[in-house]
């Protein structure tokens, strides 16, 4: 790496495809091969934490043990769709999906809240449901983005 004229290493800035925008780029090659080659090029230093942090989730989820074969193989797979995989469009479109199920089941329960609840909190609940996107578009919205979600290739 080249010096800084602080005397402090520059740093190696990448385009990242997780974040999509340029930033600070990984210290040293992280995984061998042509995959690693992929991420040392593609892939910043906070989006290679994030996977690091979604890496342990699916080990503790699947209970793998990280030394056999078949799960680094599943590891490896899941990593390169996390990183270079339509997986971040996936996830928002089910952040969106579940936010609009939500909020349309809110707008269901409000006249049960009426009188479970202060009647205030249930009017607030409906009148921010309608000024987010109206009662009667937030099931065919959430439709569309459930038809969306299901249209993405891992």
């Amino acid at each position: 790496m080249a010096e800084a004229t602080s005397g402090a290493p520059a740093v190696r800035l990448v385009q990242c495809v997780v974040l999509k925008r340029e930033a600070p780029g990984l210290e040293r090659p992280v995984y061998p091969g042509e995959l690693g080659a992929r991420i040392w090029k593609n892939v910043s230093k906070e989006a290679w934490q994030r996977w690091v942090a979604h890496q342990t989730m699916l080990i503790n989820e699947y209970r793998l043990v990280a030394i056999e074969p078949k799960a680094r193989k599943f590891l490896e797979s899941e990593m390169e769709k996390f990183l270079f995989g339509r997986r971040a469009d996936k996830i928002m479109l089910w952040l969106e999906f579940t936010a609009v199920t939500l909020l349309a089941g809110a707008l269901v329960m409000a006249p049960v809240f009426m009188t479970l609840v202060d009647p205030l909190t249930a009017t607030a609940v409906i009148l921010i449901g309608n000024a987010v996107m109206g009662a009667a578009s937030g099931a065919l919205h959430a439709q569309r983005c459930w038809r969306r979600l299901r249209s993405c290739k891992a």
